[in-house]
């Protein structure tokens, strides 16, 4: 006898691809938890974050984000690399559009920073990760304070 897998093993990947996409907590309708981020929220920035010009074609280098992440962060698809000031506000735009296989990667958002001139076009974004996420809260109260 043949098992499900010795007939088609890419059926059973294509199964098991379908299940955990399906199970994903990341509905783009699900109602927002006590900790999510809001649209129009505030916080004021308390801790160390960098601002990150990346560019997707390090041979262009043509800035397409801004990405803050509380790291120092190298490679050739950086094109710049500045310190936000303690202080500065931080206001959440939009949540970012869904990447494909979105349960692969973070929640990502727009946010606005009183402090960061970004080109015309070029969004500024935090992922809730590599150290922006908090625990009990959306965003790391070491960095991140919620204004009201």
């Amino acid at each position: 006898m043949h098992t499900l897998t010795q007939k088609n093993p890419l059926r059973l990947a294509w199964l098991l691809a379908l299940s955990v996409t399906l199970s994903c907590p990341c509905a783009t309708n699900a109602a927002p938890r006590n900790n999510d981020l809001r649209i129009g929220q505030k916080y004021e920035i308390v801790g160390e974050l960098y601002a990150h010009s990346i560019c997707d074609d390090r041979y262009c280098r043509e800035v397409t984000i801004i990405d803050l992440v509380p790291l120092r962060l190298r490679g050739p698809e950086i094109f710049s690399r500045q310190l936000v000031p303690v202080g500065s506000v931080l206001t959440v735009v939009d949540k970012a559009p869904k990447k494909f296989l979105a349960f692969l990667y973070p929640d990502r958002y727009v946010v606005r920073v009183n402090t960061i001139k970004s080109p015309v076009g070029i969004p500024v974004i935090i992922d809730l990760s590599r150290g922006i996420e908090g625990k009990s809260t959306a965003l790391n109260p070491l960095i991140f304070k919620p204004l009201f």
